[in-house]
């Protein structure tokens, strides 16, 4: 629809944190969980590991692309509908906006407070409960990794992030006429809705 920013500040808020956590941005929740699944797989020094992990920066990348295309677009861009259609938007009933606030402080906050307990080299959070063969614990490499290779999901999600912020700002008339030439019309006609 675009120009939802004025009309939803709180709905936007709520999905600009859920959006940041998914992207995995730094110190929000999303960055502790995908970024230890990317360094075991990275640090387990084998060939299906470098495959999983070069597949999971390219779905960082896609993850923070399409994050920052649905801001763009949703609430960012002007206004592309129709007037009778903005006049019915609102934000939620209270209902449904307080679990998306306290979810969004939960995104904000449970993992960098809780990440020393479920992370981590020397944590016991699991106990016995959950047993892995010693063959299989790649936690400890990815624990002494080098920072060079830490940061790959990191630069791929920001990089996400600034080509979708520069396609649909600065660029958008030159993604729409991508659209309009014969290849471009055939690549978006095979993509669109997929």
């Amino acid at each position: 629809m675009g120009g939802l920013v004025k009309r939803l500040p709180l709905t936007y808020t709520v999905i600009v944190v859920g959006s940041l956590a998914l992207i995995g941005f730094p110190f929000l929740t999303g960055f502790y969980s995908k970024d230890v699944i990317l360094e075991i797989a990275y640090g387990s020094f084998t060939v299906e590991g470098r495959f999983v992990h070069t597949l999971g920066v390219c779905a960082a990348f896609f993850t923070a692309y399409y994050s920052t295309r649905l801001l763009a677009l949703t609430f960012l861009r002007p206004a592309n509908g129709f007037r009778e259609t903005y006049a019915h938007v609102h934000e939620s009933p209270f209902p449904m906006a307080f679990p998306l606030v306290l979810l969004s402080f939960a995104s904000l906050f449970v993992g960098f407070i809780s990440r020393d307990m479920f992370i981590g080299l020397g944590t016991d959070f699991w106990g016995n409960s959950l047993f892995t063969l010693p063959s299989k614990q790649h936690f400890v490499e990815a624990e002494w990794l080098e920072t060079s290779a830490k940061s790959i999901p990191l630069f791929f999600s920001f990089g996400g992030i600034f080509l979708a912020t520069y396609q649909y700002t600065i660029g958008f008339n030159a993604l729409f006429r991508l659209k309009t030439y014969s290849v471009g019309r055939s690549l978006y006609t095979f993509l669109n809705r997929k």
